[in-house]
């Protein structure tokens, strides 16, 4: 006969507490307006470049992710208050740097204007 251990129990319910904590999906947060890298699109779902690349991330690593769309200021809030754990779209900068931890550049944006040469 197996004896009953608090000690077994208690351990039980702290992994099945810590399992809980990583099915908790990683909240994400965008810019609402910024086409074509992020915006919300005609059903007011989030869309765009990096949308399509973090829902690519979660599948191949298996995470739940979920977005927090928002104006930049809002977006930036999230992350500062905790309603957000990633900021899925983000500069460095010095004053940043001293809030947040950043990673390694994951994509260059290199911006340009377009014109037909005859207008040059």
């Amino acid at each position: 006969m197996i004896k009953k251990s608090p000690v077994l129990f208690i351990l039980l319910l702290v992994a099945a507490a810590h399992e809980q904590k990583f099915e908790k999906p990683l909240v994400i947060t965008l810019r609402n307006n910024l086409p074509p890298l992020s915006f919300l699109n005609l059903d007011h779902q989030p869309a765009g470049l990096f949308v399509d690349m973090w829902n690519l991330w979660a599948e191949k690593t298996g995470k739940k992710i979920k977005f927090h769309t928002a104006a930049w200021n809002e977006t930036l809030e999230s992350l500062k208050n905790g309603a957000a754990d990633i900021h899925g779209m983000i500069a460095y900068t010095e004053e940043r740097s001293r809030q947040i931890m950043f990673s390694q550049p994951f994509y260059e944006l290199w911006l340009c204007v377009f014109f037909p040469k005859n207008q040059e």
